[in-house]
C-alpha cells in the first residue's frame, strides 16, 4: 500500500497519521517548516514528496509564513519538554493570506486547552478546518495526542471533513470574519470533543472521565467509611459515660442543689448509685 495515500475508511473519523493529515494540503505547498522542539523529531512521520522541502527552525522565528509553507509546531503542559507554551501563538501571528500551520497538542485529546489560542487565532484572521486525533504510534518521539489545521484566511470557511475534505468558502465582512473565526474555531474543537465522546459509547468503553469520576468516588466513600467509624466510637464514649457512677452522682448533686425536694431525695439516691455499681 502507498505510504502516500490517504486514511483507510477505518481511520477516518478515528486515529491518523500525521502523514494523513498532511495529505489534502499539499496542492501548491513547497516547504514544510519544522519549528517543533529538538526532541519530537517528526520527520519520518511526514513522508514528504520529492517536490516538498523539509527545513528545520528552531522555535521562535520572526520570519513570515507565505502561502506556499507549512510549519509545524508544539503546544504542552511542560515547557522544559514541549518548549514555550506561546509558540503556536508566534507561529500564527507570522502567517500571511494562505499560510497553515500544524498544530500539535501533547495533551490527551479530551483535555485539548484551546482556548489558549483562540485569542491568537481570531487577532490574525487564522481558522482552524481540520482537528484530529492522531495515532499513538504516528509521532514516535513524543505523545502526541491530537493535532489542528490552522489557516490564515480572507474569509470564512467551511471546517474540512475528517479526512481533510475541502469546505467552500464563504464571504464575510471584516467584523463578520472575526466573530466567526471564533465561533468556527471554537466549533471545531467541540465538535472534536464530541466525536470521540460518541466514539467511546459506540465500542462499549468508558467516558474519558470515568477514572476520574471513579477515584472521586471511591474517595468520598472512603471518607463515609471513616466518618461512620468515627461515630461509632463516639457513640460507644457516650453511652459508656453516660452509664457511669461519676456522671450520675453529678446529675444528683446538681439536681439536689437546685431543688428542695431532690435535696431530701439525695441519700436515697446516693444509695442507688452505691448499689448499682456492684460489690
Amino acid at each position: 500500500m502507498d505510504a502516500r495515500a490517504g486514511p483507510p475508511p477505518a481511520l477516518a473519523g478515528r486515529l491518523m497519521r500525521i502523514r494523513d493529515l498532511l495529505s489534502p494540503y499539499e496542492d501548491g505547498l513547497v516547504r514544510v517548516l519544522d519549528e517543533t522542539p529538538p526532541g519530537f523529531d517528526v520527520r519520518r512521520q511526514l513522508l514528504l514528496p520529492d517536490t516538498i522541502e523539509y527545513v528545520t527552525a528552531a522555535p521562535g522565528a520572526s520570519t513570515p509564513i507565505p502561502a506556499d509553507t507549512l510549519v509545524l509546531t508544539l503546544m504542552g503542559p511542560d515547557r522544559a519538554v514541549h518548549g514555550d507554551p506561546g509558540a503556536a501563538g508566534s507561529v500564527v501571528a507570522r502567517l500571511r493570506p494562505g499560510g497553515r500551520a500544524l498544530i500539535l497538542f501533547a495533551w490527551r485529546p479530551e483535555e485539548l486547552p484551546y482556548e489558549r489560542i483562540l485569542d491568537d487565532l481570531v487577532a490574525h484572521s487564522c481558522q482552524v478546518v481540520q482537528v484530529a486525533r492522531l495515532d499513538p504510534g504516528a509521532v514516535g518521539s513524543g505523545p502526541i495526542g491530537a493535532a489542528a489545521v490552522v489557516e490564515r484566511v480572507d474569509a470564512l470557511q467551511l471546517p474540512r471533513g475528517t479526512d481533510g475534505e475541502p469546505g467552500p468558502a464563504t464571504s464575510e465582512g471584516p467584523d463578520q470574519l472575526a466573530i466567526g473565526l471564533r465561533i468556527a474555531d471554537a466549533h471545531a474543537f467541540v465538535a472534536f470533543s464530541e466525536r470521540l465522546l460518541r466514539e467511546g459509547r459506540a465500542d462499549g468503553s468508558a467516558s474519558p472521565y470515568q477514572g476520574g469520576f471513579d477515584a472521586y468516588r471511591s474517595r468520598l466513600e472512603g471518607q463515609l467509611r471513616e466518618r461512620d467509624a468515627r461515630i461509632g466510637v463516639l457513640e460507644t464514649e457516650i453511652a459508656r459515660y453516660e452509664r457511669s457512677g461519676a456522671l450520675r452522682l453529678g446529675r444528683v448533686l446538681v439536681e439536689a442543689a437546685r431543688s428542695p425536694r431532690a435535696l431530701a431525695r439525695l441519700p436515697l439516691d446516693l444509695v442507688r448509685i452505691w448499689r448499682s455499681k456492684g460489690p
